[in-house]
């Protein structure tokens, strides 16, 4: 618990200092984030693939995020160098390809729709960041006293049914309180009751698709870089979906 209040800590002290700024220093944090994660993916991978799929999959990501109007161009290149990686040099096989490929699209269109909050207003994004994070802080703390039955056992053993709807709750109050007290529903109250009640609920499938594939790789954290938590993309797998989803339902609605 202590190393979790450390981990939480440190990663509050380097991030929200950035966020709140906005601007070059949410830049350079978000290119920290996606050369952090890139390695993270890649140890996933035998020793010999590491460099080559590091350095591709660092490459595709950044001309998606800073090229965006061109990103669908850019996913079906990244696809074509990995299939052709797979059939000439047989050191990666066709499931790996699929999985580097997803990792680099989620990671991608995640950033992608933080660059589009912060063009409107930044607030949009620390609601989606609290439904989120409410939602995991909720679920871990309901489930750790109260949970009793195993929600998902195969692939997320400490997980209950108890703690999920508990962390549901706790991120449908948050953010729905937050958007109340700053006003963001007043011109679009529907989007914000529909977000509110369902993105605590991607944060949770979010979260549950990476325990997947760390069970598929059989490793217990995608790194070690913060106490108590793992790496990078241990604390933010949930967020990469409820960002893709908010800013998939935004669309829906305009």
């Amino acid at each position: 618990m202590r190393k979790r209040f450390i981990g939480a800590f440190l990663v509050a002290l380097f991030s929200l200092p950035a966020l709140f700024v906005g601007g070059i220093y949410l830049n350079v944090f978000l290119l920290a984030v996606v050369l952090i994660s890139g390695y993270e993916i890649s140890r996933l991978f035998t020793i010999e693939l590491n460099y080559y799929l590091y350095c591709e999959f660092i490459i595709f990501t950044l001309l998606a995020i800073y090229f965006s109007e061109y990103a669908l161009q850019f996913y079906i290149l990244h696809l074509i160098f990995l299939f052709s990686y797979c059939i000439f040099k047989h050191r990666i096989i066709l499931n790996d390809v699929l999985l580097l490929w997803m990792f680099s699209f989620v990671l991608s269109q995640a950033i992608i729709a933080v660059f589009e909050l912060y063009d409107i207003d930044k607030l949009y994004f620390f609601y989606i960041l609290l439904a989120c994070f409410g939602c995991d802080i909720g679920a871990y703390f309901i489930g750790s006293f109260f949970g009793k039955h195993p929600l998902c056992r195969e692939v997320s053993a400490k997980k209950t049914v108890e703690g999920s709807l508990g962390g549901w709750l706790v991120g449908f109050l948050l953010s729905f309180i937050f958007a109340y007290c700053f006003k963001l529903f007043e011109a679009q109250w529907l989007f914000i009751i529909v977000t509110s009640l369902t993105i605590p609920i991607i944060a949770q499938i979010g979260d549950l698709c990476f325990s997947l594939i760390k069970r598929h790789f059989g490793i217990k954290d995608y790194g070690n870089l913060i106490p108590g938590h793992g790496g990078v993309l241990d604390r933010i797998d949930s967020l990469l979906f409820c960002l893709i989803f908010y800013h998939l339902l935004e669309v829906l609605f305009k």
